[in-house]
């Protein structure tokens, strides 16, 4: 009979009895707390009387079965059908038991010959269906029927939005003044978007949740008092030592269906910087969700199966090579032909080819290409503003040598979207300088923390630079994120040479598969480094030959060469250093006439001649490699370098 009592309560007023968030509070609550009986006001007297008795503490005093109940019920239903109204409640919050102004209804005694206990729960369920029927018809003024799905597109063409206070879950003073500066900038920035309206902050802050403070109401409820509201968003913010998280979701007010969710995982150092950022990613998540449901027409939003936003969203966060996110992404497009995010995010799977672990042939590779530019150009042409889009095509335009028109793309795509990750990770390869190159990384790592390609590139560019601590850490956070085992052996042979534990280096490598590559990582390629700082000139150049067999002999010329001059093969090392020269002089005019980008080419060249004894020249190739090229991949070591202060000085300037 509690039972019954707490589930009439919900269905009756919208909300549970009691709420707490922590379970332990919930269950002292039922114990010991009184419920909040003002919340029944709105119905009529006898009801609250009969409602309140089901949640008696004492279980004496509430009714003594089934039938009783269904006495209670039917004298209920009687008042109701004369047209008895609400009547003021005298209850005290602390009060145990129903005040004595509260009219109780007469109860009869339970009825012997009801049958058995079985039929009693079946009779009294049907009177409690009776009565919520019936209470719907004393309340909106008509019986029984349906309440139609609103599903029409009009009322999404400019939604109206309320955005409640985000709740600091268990919170101190830090993490509430945190959660008021997310409700402030997220209504700011919502605010901001196209045909958007919000409910004003004033109005929506009566629902902050705070300590020992009453529950917050159900959407429908909360729609019923704002008024005209399209969606409703909740949202919390918790805090473990550094780890903080923020959890939101956004529901149709009308059928608290729940239209967009997302959990940001953030670092709590990071919480000026949060403050901006996460209300950028959720504001621009919600122009995708908003120009989706404006399309939407009424059978698909009633529809049990999933909508194309909500496939959409399913796809996002997954790797991007991953075949099922390809179909989802499908699915989005024959759903909505009109989802320009949609076309741009599919064309990952095409940008990504080049690194799948069975390489395409170059046809194949050509014709990824052309279908990932052909997405693009569609998401475009539907949305000029499509940020991924942009940032995507900008990618293909370098790669067809247009450098200033992938630099405007990109450049706007990050203006449009300062925390779109991708974004942020390309303007990191293309940096001019490794601290610019790092700072855009680390914004890409700050808002998708869980992308590992992120985490590879920081960690990559801490062991280059010889940041033991700073690779560590990022190893660390790889390591966390990756189950595979063989993968975190891979990972703690990095760390080993990182500190230039060589030697632990092969006793490791040695234990893996001979020819085990993973996405970032490969046996052949740790084994070549590690054989090359232990000083075992003659294996790294047996090595060398297993790094990757689709590079040309002249190509890995030199490698050839500087691992012949450490071994003081002075004259086998110039001969390698030649024929290097000569094929790289070659592919500098190709790239020059096809308008490529040069990239490393003039560093590389640079290391031919200075092994051939012309430093000068040597010197000048470092010049047009600084001036010319962005950012490069740098090389482990410069050693060749160490007899030429001219060239020196030049990669000092990078």
């Amino acid at each position: 009979l509690y039972s019954l009592g707490c589930v009439m309560w919900e269905m009756l007023v919208g909300m549970p009895p009691f709420r707490a968030n922590v379970h332990r509070e919930l269950l002292n609550a039922h114990v010991a707390k009184p419920p909040p009986l003002q919340q029944l006001s709105h119905l009529p007297a006898s009801l609250q009387a009969l409602v309140a008795r089901l949640l008696m503490k004492d279980r004496e005093a509430r009714f003594s079965d089934a039938g009783a109940l269904i006495s209670a019920l039917e004298k209920c239903r009687e008042q109701i059908v004369r047209g008895a109204g609400p009547a003021p409640m005298a209850v005290e919050d602390s009060a145990e038991s129903v005040s004595a102004t509260t009219v109780m209804p007469p109860m009869e005694p339970p009825s012997r010959v009801a049958g058995t206990a079985r039929r009693n729960v079946i009779a009294a369920s049907t009177a409690v269906l009776l009565l919520l029927g019936l209470l719907v018809g004393w309340k909106s003024g008509w019986l029984g029927g349906r309440v139609a799905v609103q599903g029409d597109q009009v009322r999404w063409e400019s939604p109206v939005i309320a955005i409640l206070p985000f709740d600091a879950v268990d919170g101190g003073k830090e993490e509430n003044r945190l959660a008021d500066e997310l409700t402030n900038e997220t209504i700011n920035r919502v605010s901001q978007l196209p045909g958007t309206r919000i409910i004003s902050r004033s109005a929506v802050m009566p629902y902050k949740i705070v300590p020992g403070g009453p529950t917050r109401k159900r959407i429908r409820a909360i729609d019923a008092e704002l008024g005209g509201v399209t969606a409703i968003m909740e949202s919390s913010v918790a805090r473990t030592g550094d780890d903080l998280k923020i959890v939101t979701a956004l529901y149709d007010a009308k059928s608290e269906q729940r239209l967009w969710g997302y959990t940001y995982r953030r670092d709590w150092n990071d919480a000026t910087a949060v403050e901006k950022e996460v209300p950028d990613q959720i504001a621009h998540a919600l122009r995708t969700r908003f120009a989706a449901a404006s399309r939407e027409t009424p059978e698909q939003r009633a529809s049990p199966g999933p909508t194309a936003a909500d496939l959409y969203f399913q796809a996002l966060p997954m790797d991007p090579r991953d075949p099922n996110r390809k179909a989802l992404l499908e699915q989005v497009i024959a759903k909505d032909p009109k989802f320009a995010e949609a076309y741009a995010e599919s064309s990952l799977y095409e940008f990504t080819a080049e690194i799948a672990d069975v390489p395409p042939s170059p046809e194949e590779l050509e014709k990824a290409r052309k279908t990932g530019e052909e997405l693009n150009l569609k998401a475009l042409s539907l949305d000029p503003d499509c940020v991924p889009a942009l940032v995507h095509l900008s990618e293909y335009r370098r790669e067809a040598g247009a450098i200033q028109e992938a630099d405007s793309m990109l450049d706007r795509g990050l203006k449009l979207e300062p925390t779109f990750m991708r974004a942020n990770l390309f303007s990191g390869f293309r940096a001019k300088s490794a601290d610019e190159a790092y700072a855009y990384v680390r914004r890409a790592h700050a808002v998708a923390p869980d992308v590992r390609r992120v985490m590879f590139f920081l960690y990559e560019k801490a062991r280059r630079y010889q940041l033991p601590q700073v690779a560590d850490r990022w190893a660390k956070k790889i390591n966390a994120l990756t189950s595979d085992v063989q993968e975190r052996s891979l990972m703690e042979c990095g760390q080993l040479l990182v500190r230039r534990d060589f030697n632990g280096a092969l006793d490791r490598l040695r234990l893996l598969p001979p020819d085990l590559r993973t996405f970032h990582f490969s046996v052949p390629e740790m084994t070549f480094e590690a054989l090359l700082g232990a000083g075992k000139y003659d294996d790294a150049l047996a090595q060398l030959e297993k790094l990757n067999p689709s590079d040309s002999p002249l190509a890995l010329d030199l490698s050839r060469a500087e691992i012949l001059l450490r071994a003081g093969r002075d004259d086998e090392a110039r001969q390698a250093a030649e024929r290097f020269m000569n094929h790289q002089t070659e592919m500098i005019e190709k790239a020059k006439a096809s308008n490529q980008p040069v990239r490393v080419a003039y560093f590389r060249l640079g290391k031919a001649l200075e092994i051939l004894g012309r430093p000068t020249e040597a010197a000048e190739a470092i010049g047009k490699f600084v001036s010319q090229d962005f950012f490069p991949e740098p090389y482990p070591d410069i050693w060749v370098f160490r007899n030429n202060p001219a060239a020196l000085a030049r990669l000092a300037k990078m």
